[in-house]
């Protein structure tokens, strides 16, 4: 009886010592979710996302990215067409990064969308300026993503966006 005791209070400090020192290295591990300070506006209007990323687990997580951009968001029409960022993709530094995440580690990031579309285009002095225009009025979907190649990404919100008029 006293060999078994001993045994399973070896088993147990082991199982503990086991659970402490958990490393995963699986990006799908982190959860990603985007919130909206206002879910209607006019065009110009600022709509206030923040973007979070969670580890929910109670290990560290770590993984690479293949650019510098941790987290990331994009507008879509009601088309499904992606308005922001321009031209449907951001551009990242291509440079190795390596991520980590504490147990239980929350990282925040704010952006802002004002129910407008960027441009690029030329001013009369013939330099690439960015044009702001207004997009259509309609409901439009922000989702918030980890990386340059949507390795986790947040369910949509959707922004409706009402007439000047």
């Amino acid at each position: 009886m006293c060999r078994t005791a001993a045994f399973l209070i070896v088993v147990l400090s082991v199982a503990g010592a086991a659970c402490d020192g958990l490393t995963f290295e699986d990006p799908s591990l982190i959860r990603i979710s985007a919130t909206v300070d206002r879910t209607s506006i006019q065009p110009g209007d600022t709509v206030r996302v923040t973007i979070t990323a969670e580890n929910t687990t109670r290990g560290v997580v770590r993984f690479q990215l293949s650019s510098g951009c941790l987290l990331l968001y994009e507008v879509r029409d009601f088309d499904g067409d992606v308005i922001v960022p321009p031209g449907g993709a951001w551009l990242c530094p291509a440079v190795i990064t390596d991520v980590e995440f504490a147990p239980r580690e929350i990282v925040q990031q704010q952006v802002v969308w004002t129910g407008e579309r960027e441009r690029a285009v030329r001013n009369p002095e013939g330099r690439i300026v960015i044009a702001h225009e207004p997009v259509p009025p309609g409901p439009y979907e922000i989702v918030a993503y980890m990386g340059q190649w949507k390795l986790v990404v947040s369910r949509p919100i959707v922004v409706q966006v009402r007439d000047v008029s």
